[in-house]
């Protein structure tokens, strides 16, 4: 029988599972011994990433590591900065969709009378 709180529990885990995976693929990324592997962990890490991530990614980025492979791959995050930020906001985007993990439809709820001032 499915029930609101079993159903808010399967989507807590579906959440940290996501951050979770996020996490190891950073720190796949920045253990990667070579380019192959760094970019194979990157393009996992983007697809896997939320705004979560920010605030363990600068905790990683502080590591003491003096070796120049590291230096080109936080060079490689910099660069590639706008393109992580617009994966992490697809997520987002989808979160600003829903109320309650509802859609938010016009003309229903609190929404009705809404008018849009952005």
């Amino acid at each position: 029988m499915r029930t609101d709180s079993a159903d808010l529990r399967r989507k807590a885990a579906r959440l940290r599972w996501r951050e979770a995976c996020g996490h190891h693929w950073w720190r796949s990324y920045l253990a990667a011994q070579d380019a192959v592997e760094a970019y194979a962990a990157w393009v996992l890490f983007l697809h896997s990433a939320d705004a979560r991530a920010w605030t363990w990614m600068r905790d990683d980025e502080g590591q003491n590591n003096n070796d120049a492979f590291f230096a080109l791959k936080l060079a490689h995050v910099q660069l590639n900065r706008a393109g992580l930020k617009r994966a992490m906001n697809k997520v987002l985007e989808k979160c600003e969709k829903k109320f309650l993990d509802h859609d938010i439809v016009e003309g229903i709820g609190p929404w009705a009378n809404a008018t849009n001032t952005g």
